[in-house]
């Protein structure tokens, strides 16, 4: 009876345990909950960011600041420092826990944004950037791969032989290859695994230790760089029973004493360093020299005395060659870093073969020879390099519109008489812009490189001192505009834009005009907070509309498409360009006009509230005529829409509620945009603003620092257009704006227009030149000043002139399929073809200026602009 009671007791405490209301149960189910936030979280990590962040509070604010420190230089200082450990204890990528600092130190006015981003515009932070693009060179055409494989065949018949063939091949491609990290992961160690694969050498396996580990570690400890843990990953994922002694030279010259370090390492017990008071250069030089030599030596003996016990060597009549001769040709990885690498060292780039023999250091061969050897990431029977996919040959320049491009630099530079007024500098720098601008058009190559081949011309041609060339990198503006893409990721990958859209389509989607009106409504209301009308089409509503259309039987590309999808394509398209031109951060060259507009003289006071309350009435006016216009014009075959609403209903059900990410998307914008709307008064400026909600997404994990790198429509605009607008900054400061802008005044003089007609004179040649450009920005980039240079000049109202051409900018944009980058992605789409895109260009064309014209002067006679 007493063991009954007490399992009875035992059962009935268990079951009080597992009670929901139970203590213990409810405390473990609160640790539960916490830890699985903790594994959701994707934001900052706590520990490293209170480290960081105290380092640089306790200097600021607990150490004495000494009395010939200025206060700003104190402050700067602790920014710094609470960086440099960021940086070591990693709360954050490094690149984004650089940029919160940069936002810390700009912020807090310790610095200048033009003096925050001044590193910029040195000649070594670019030099390190091209760099990295020889080394992609050297990897993209095998170029450094097949000096490798030819040192091997050489000097590979020993396995310490083939460690002098590799170190020989990187020494020769290091001057040309400015990437230790890209000669590495794209070139040598490929070839290492693909020898120590074929030799029974696997990674992560006690087999490592027969060769391959020995490769790794001498080629690795030549490259007098500090240490890769990528590359050391590879064959010494296993624990070592003895500490590797890594002969790793480092060099560290004081700018002063000439002074050298030289460290020695040991890979799992720390770092130690000597520092010689007075080390000479031709010391340490000798010194590299001698352990450049005897390092594979060294490391030989140890492996073999310590790692393995089987030296191994090769064989020279193996057909090594077919490193040279039998290299596939796959499509280019990207780059390795150091921080992530999955080297993708596969045997797909050099092949090796089944009938290559391996042989001891002694003269009894292995008793048998190793099986096939099959490329990784390939099937069995694609050791054929025949069944590989041919290579395409790399997109090569375009000849006519090269010759085209650059004859008309040269014609402007040698063949017209240069003015007097205008200095021989100013004359060679509006060739190259023009050139550059006719490339642009043409694309002899993409809009990037083309900038990049005009920057480069300017420079090596003394037209511009670097660092002027450059300026236009530490510009606000073409910043404000790259944050802008970031902001733009954030709405596509949180789902908040596609949530916004749904539910208009869910209000208003019963018609087919409701639905129209419902989507158009939908990107007015997101384009403040989302200033990209690209990001907008192709993340938000072209999913949405192609999701309507084949709910509705209308399919891209066939006769059903003017059913729905027709319609709906250009509605949306066409109103577009009105949602943009209503509010100044709905696109970026809206930012670009007015920073364009500053530097000749035109100050636009609280430019977010006065650029809204001038466009408000036409684009509004605007918004609600174009759907219907188009109804009419263009109208869709099905009418009714009654699946819509239950289609939008469903899609928000499986949506689930508001996630914790879109919440915080949503208050970073409202942050942003009211940072936009009033931050001058609190001493704000717009990039600080945008700054500031890009840090707080960083720090709390909707976006992380991989988003940004690979937004790649941000970094190539910064590229090409901080070049053009640099170069058009120029040609204003060096007089080539005012001289074009007074001969056209006195054409207008002698034709004896008044104000009022040489402002619709004007606005219709800027609108319609659109027809030639491919981008809005690089429209406003070539030809905003000029042309807001001959309105002053006409004697039209500074701020009527700004603003209007910069209304024009983005009523352009849906002139035709090429015109905007939405214009692509929603041709792309296949649901319109390309006369109704010219056609419906040109009428809602004519519509909008008429509209603007009637409207907009009626409004902005009452707002006083003129």
């Amino acid at each position: 009876m007493e063991i009954i009671s007490e399992e009875q007791s035992a059962i009935s405490s268990t079951a009080a345990i597992t009670n929901e209301n139970h203590p213990n149960r409810r405390r473990q189910q609160r640790r539960e909950r916490i830890l699985q936030i903790y594994r959701d979280w994707k934001g900052v990590k706590p520990i490293p960011l209170i480290i960081s962040l105290a380092i640089g509070l306790i200097v600021r604010f607990a150490i004495p600041k000494p009395s010939k420190v200025k206060t700003q230089g104190w402050q700067l200082l602790a920014i710094f420092l609470s960086t440099i450990v960021g940086l070591v204890v990693s709360p954050l990528p490094v690149g984004a826990w650089a940029f919160i600092c940069l936002t810390v130190t700009i912020a807090t006015k310790t610095l200048s944004f033009t003096e925050a981003l001044s590193a910029v515009t040195y000649e070594v932070i670019w030099l390190i950037v091209v760099s990295f693009f020889f080394a992609r060179g050297f990897i993209k055409t095998g170029l450094g791969e097949r000096i490798a494989a030819y040192f091997v065949k050489w000097l590979g018949r020993s396995t310490v032989g083939m460690s002098y063939g590799l170190v020989i091949s990187e020494a020769m491609i290091a001057p040309a290859m400015p990437s230790s990290t890209a000669r590495a992961g794209g070139i040598l160690c490929p070839i290492i695994k693909s020898l120590a694969v074929n030799a029974n050498s696997l990674p992560r396996d006690k087999s490592a230790k027969k060769i391959g580990a020995y490769l790794i570690q001498s080629q690795l400890q030549l490259t007098a760089v500090k240490l890769q843990p990528w590359l050391v990953d590879i064959y010494f994922q296993l624990p070592l029973s003895l500490s590797v002694l890594c002969f790793q030279v480092k060099m560290v010259e004081s700018s002063r004493t000439q002074t050298h370090v030289l460290s020695l390492s040991l890979s799992s017990t720390g770092r130690w360093t000597l520092e010689p008071s007075q080390l000479p250069l031709s010391l340490t030089r000798t010194t590299l020299t001698f352990l450049s030599l005897s390092a594979p030596l060294a490391m030989e003996s140890f492996a073999v005395h310590s790692l393995s016990s089987t030296p191994i060597s090769f064989n020279s009549s193996s057909r090594t060659t077919s490193l040279l001769h039998r290299r596939s040709r796959l499509p280019l990885p990207k780059l390795p870093s150091p921080n992530a690498v999955k080297t993708s060292a596969s045997l797909s780039s050099t092949t090796l073969y089944s009938h290559q023999k391996i042989f001891l250091f002694h003269s009894h061969p292995l008793s048998r020879p190793l099986s096939t050897l099959k490329p990784l990431n390939s099937s069995p029977s694609s050791s054929n390099h025949s069944q590989l996919p041919p290579s395409s040959p790399p997109p090569a320049t375009k000849l006519l519109p090269l010759i085209i491009s650059v004859s008309i630099g040269l014609i402007v530079r040698f063949a017209i008489p240069r003015p007097v007024d205008v200095t021989p500098q100013a004359w060679q720098l509006l060739a190259i812009f023009l050139s550059t601008i006719v490339g642009l058009v043409l694309s002899p190559l993409p809009v990037g490189a083309w900038a990049f081949l005009g920057l480069t011309t300017s420079i090596a041609t003394n037209t511009l001192p670097f660092t002027t060339a450059f300026s236009a990198f530490t510009s606000e503006v073409i910043w404000l505009i790259v944050i802008s893409f970031f902001f733009a990721r954030g709405f596509v990958k949180t789902g908040l834009g596609d949530r916004i859209a749904t539910y208009f389509v869910k209000w208003l989607g019963k018609s087919t005009l409701g639905l129209s009106y419902g989507l158009t409504l939908g990107e007015a209301l997101i384009a403040p907070a989302m200033p990209s009308t690209t990001a907008r089409a192709g993340g938000v509503f072209l999913p949405i509309i192609k999701s309507l259309s084949l709910l509705a039987g209308s399919k891209p590309d066939d006769k059903s498409a003017r059913k729905l999808g027709s319609y709906l394509i250009q509605s949306q398209f066409q109103s577009a360009g009105n949602s943009s031109a209503l509010f100044l951060t709905a696109a970026a060259q809206n930012l670009l006009c007015l920073k364009l507009a500053e530097e000749l003289g035109v100050k636009i006071a609280s430019p977010w509230i006065s650029w809204f309350k001038a466009a408000s009435l036409p684009a509004i006016v605007a918004l609600l005529v174009s759907p219907i216009v188009l109804y009419k014009i263009y109208p869709p075959e099905t009418k009714d829409t009654p699946d819509a609403p239950a289609m939008a209903t469903e899609k928000l059900r499986n949506m689930g509620p508001v996630t914790k990410n879109e919440w915080v998307m949503v208050g970073t914008m409202l942050l942003a945009v009211s940072l936009w709307v009033c931050g001058e008064r609190i001493g704000v400026s717009s990039v600080v603003a945008a700054m500031l909600g890009l840090s707080v997404l960083l720090l709390l994990g909707v976006l992380d620092w991989d988003d940004c790198l690979s937004e790649k429509s941000a970094w190539d605009t910064l590229a090409w257009f901080a070049v053009l607008v640099g170069m058009a900054a120029q040609l204003t400061n060096l007089g080539i704006v005012s001289w074009m802008s007074g001969s056209v005044a006195k054409g207008l003089e002698a034709l004896h227009l008044s104000w009022p007609a040489a402002f619709a004179l004007l606005q219709a040649a800027y609108f319609f030149v659109h027809y030639l450009f491919a981008s809005q920005t690089g429209h406003v980039a070539a030809l905003y000043s000029a042309f807001l240079a001959m309105h002053l000049a006409a004697g039209v109202p500074g701020v009527l002139a700004a603003l209007a051409l910069a209304y024009n900018t983005n009523l352009f944009g849906a002139l035709t399929h090429y015109s905007s980058g939405q214009a692509a992605v929603y041709y792309g789409a296949g649901y319109v073809n390309l006369p109704d895109v010219f056609k419906l260009g040109f009428i809602m064309a004519l519509i909008n200026a008429t509209i603007w014209a009637v409207v907009g002067g009626f409004w902005w006679k009452i707002l006083g602009l003129y």
